[in-house]
C-alpha cells in the first residue's frame, strides 16, 4: 500500500507485507526521500533549536552534532514512531512487527544517514533500488505505472530503443 493518509497531512509512503520462509509475515514501513542535489538536511531543525535560534525548520544552516542528533530523533518520531503512524499500521495489519526502512538518494550531510541508521532504520540507497528493478528478478507485473515505464526504458538494450 502506498501513500496511506491519516486524518490531515500525515502520510506513510509505503507499507508492505509478505510471507517469509518460516510461515511468518515480514512487514516493512518505508519512507522515501529522493534528492539528487540536496541543499539542506533530510530532517527538519529540531523544535528546541528553532525556538532558541529563531531559524525555520528547513534551515540549511550548519548544525552542531547535538542539534543534528535531536533533529534526527524528532524526524524518526514523526516519520515512523508517532502514535498516529503506529495506529495506522496496526489498523492496516494488527500484530505485526514493522521494519523501518528509509530509501534515499544523495544526502548533503552523510552523518545524518548514520544517525538515522542508529535508530534501527534500514537505509536503502535509491541506486540499489534501480539496480534491483533493472535486474532479471526486478520489475514484473507493474506495467502502466510511471516508474515501471522509466525502469523498463532505462534497462532496455540500446538496440531496442527508438
Amino acid at each position: 500500500m502506498r501513500g496511506i493518509k491519516n486524518a490531515g497531512i500525515d502520510e506513510v509512503d509505503l507499507l508492505g507485507v509478505r510471507p517469509v520462509a518460516n510461515g511468518q509475515l515480514e512487514a516493512w514501513h518505508v519512507e522515501v526521500q529522493i534528492s539528487f542535489s540536496p541543499i539542506a538536511y533530510i530532517s527538519q531543525l529540531c523544535k528546541a533549536e528553532r525556538e532558541r535560534s529563531g531559524r525555520k525548520g528547513g534551515s540549511a544552516a550548519s548544525r552542531s552534532f547535538e542539534v543534528l542528533e535531536e533533529s534526527v530523533a524528532e524526524w524518526i518520531q514523526k516519520k515512523f514512531d508517532s502514535p498516529r503512524k503506529c495506529k495506522l499500521r496496526n489498523d492496516v495489519w494488527p500484530g505485526l512487527e514493522w521494519k523501518k526502512v528509509f530509501v534515499h538518494a544523495v544526502a548533503r550531510h552523510p552523518q545524518e544517514l548514520k544517525l538515522i541508521e542508529k535508530h534501527n532504520v534500514t537505509l536503502i540507497p535509491f541506486r540499489a533500488v534501480l539496480i534491483h528493478l533493472t535486474s532479471e528478478k526486478g520489475l514484473t507485473g507493474a506495467s502502466g505505472t510511471d516508474i515501471s515505464d522509466i525502469i523498463r526504458y532505462y534497462g532496455a538494450p540500446p538496440s531496442t530503443l527508438p
